[in-house]
């Protein structure tokens, strides 16, 4: 009888000691995607140090045309409605942007017929090329 007392109490311990050890080393994982807008503010971030990042819906050609050395980003927010169907030339998933029907974008993934997706353009700070985008965030993807 001495020994089975003795056996679980020292099975008791073994086990206090494993859960004990077990707690210890387990970590809370943050699981918090990023939005859109923080993808973005993370790319200009490490590309474009020391660099304002100037967010914008309208167009404005004299800005976009003088935007060289400025050390501003510029980031264009567009939405788009998605067409639910793959581009034949280039594989992807599209859409129109709202209010012009016949200027498409593309996503990184698929997404549903009619959804609205916003997409942040980020226009290249060093030049003034207005159709010199170096990133696209959408869908909570850089591309």
């Amino acid at each position: 009888m001495r020994k089975t007392k003795g056996h679980i109490i020292c099975w008791i311990i073994v086990l206090s000691m494993f859960i004990g050890i077990a707690t210890l080393n387990t970590t809370s994982v943050d699981a918090k995607v990023k939005s859109d807008k923080q993808i973005v503010k993370e790319y200009c971030n490490k590309y474009y140090k020391d660099y304002q990042i100037r967010y914008f819906t309208k167009w404005n050609e004299k800005t976009m045309t003088h935007r060289a050395n400025k050390k501003i980003v510029y980031v264009q927010i567009e939405k788009s409605v998605s067409s639910g169907k793959i581009d034949s030339c280039n594989g992807r998933y599209w859409g129109y942007i709202k209010g012009q029907n016949y200027y498409k974008t593309w996503y990184n993934k698929k997404v549903a017929k009619g959804k609205t997706v916003k997409s942040y353009y980020i226009f290249n700070p060093k030049n003034n090329y207005i159709d010199d985008i170096v990133a696209v965030v959408d869908n909570k993807i850089l591309r």
